[in-house]
């Protein structure tokens, strides 16, 4: 049974950290973007606009979203398989 228990908690933390380690990139025209995290609500997100030079970057950090959430349940996830023998 407790086999079961840490195959079954590894699975949810590396679904939690494929959540938070998944990317986006998008070129539309002149437009790049890369997206960290899902789509919804990524953790990080990287634009630029090509010939602005440095006014067309913009970087946001977002550490209160879904996509973040997924490292921290991946994290207990694993202490918790750990702690199961």
């Amino acid at each position: 049974m407790n086999k079961v228990l840490r195959v079954v908690l590894l699975v949810l933390a590396l679904a939690g950290f494929l959540v938070f380690f998944s990317f986006h990139v998008e070129n539309l025209g002149p437009r790049q973007s890369v997206t960290v995290g899902l789509n919804i609500s990524p953790w990080l997100k990287w634009s630029r606009i090509k010939g602005m030079g440095e006014f067309g970057k913009r970087v946001e950090v977002n550490f209160f979203s879904w996509s973040a959430a997924g490292l921290v349940s991946g994290v207990v996830l694993m202490v918790l398989r750990s702690r199961v023998k």
